[in-house]
């Protein structure tokens, strides 16, 4: 749990082959609050989302926790579940990533509903960096 003042910025991603396009959006996200938490997508979700993941979400769970800018970092929850995962996270701050597919309203539309106050913020692209064009 984070202390009552600090802001804490909850990031997501499959993050299956790390590259400078992560680590700017992880940097990015970071600049958002005092405290980086980063919830990586279970292999289920993955698969049913973008592609079967080449590594197992506890590999890159595991990869992910050892970057500088990152305070914390989980699996998440299968199936999904973005008010458990916000709860957990305890976040003030939703970062999202330049090409990740959420509405920014609907998350925070979500969130109100659910009683909670929760701020969203897509981070800006490193041009050329995805990964799928390292596996095109």
């Amino acid at each position: 749990m984070s202390p009552p003042s600090s802001k804490t910025v909850l990031a997501s991603g499959v993050f299956d082959i790390v590259h400078p396009g992560h680590l700017h959006f992880l940097s990015e996200a970071r600049k958002l609050g005092d405290r980086l938490v980063v919830v990586v997508t279970s292999d289920e979700q993955a698969e049913r989302e973008k592609r079967k993941p080449r590594h197992r979400a506890t590999d890159r769970v595991t990869i992910i926790a050892s970057l500088a800018p990152v305070d914390e970092a989980f699996v998440g929850a299968e199936p999904y579940d973005l008010v458990g995962t916000v709860k957990k996270a305890d976040a003030n701050v939703i970062a999202l990533g330049y090409d990740q597919k959420f509405d920014e309203q609907r998350l925070v539309n979500e969130l109100k509903t659910a009683g909670m106050n929760v701020a969203v913020v897509r981070c800006p692209e490193l041009p050329r960096h995805a990964t799928s064009d390292l596996l095109s």
